[in-house]
């Protein structure tokens, strides 16, 4: 995961490429919980998707952009925009699949 701490850095990183945006507070549990399952995924996430981990508090235009209700968030992007968003990280195999299913979702349109 490439931790942003300004969002020209993010905009810069998701403007061509498949990306996920993971949105957290430091205090949150519940964001460190889905921080881990992240982490435990991203082996395994095919070389074209970058993670980015973005404190919300540091993205207010961009967290507002993309209509993130809540923390934890991870924003799937395409092309610079958000095509989903993942509040509910459940389980390592949850995440693991969430992020397959959006690895092959270009391969099938």
């Amino acid at each position: 995961m490439i931790e942003c701490s300004n969002e020209e850095d993010l905009i810069k990183g998701i403007e061509q490429n498949k990306a996920i945006v993971y949105f957290y507070t430091p205090m949150c549990g519940t964001c460190a919980l889905a921080n881990r399952f992240l982490e435990m995924t991203e082996p395994l996430v095919e070389e074209n998707i970058t993670i980015y981990k973005s404190n919300i508090a540091f993205f207010p235009t961009i967290s507002r952009a993309f209509k993130v209700e809540s923390v934890p968030c991870a924003v799937f992007i395409e092309d610079g925009k958000p095509v989903e968003k993942m509040y509910a990280f459940q389980s390592v195999t949850n995440v693991y699949e969430q992020i397959r299913l959006f690895s092959n979702r270009r391969d099938t349109s």
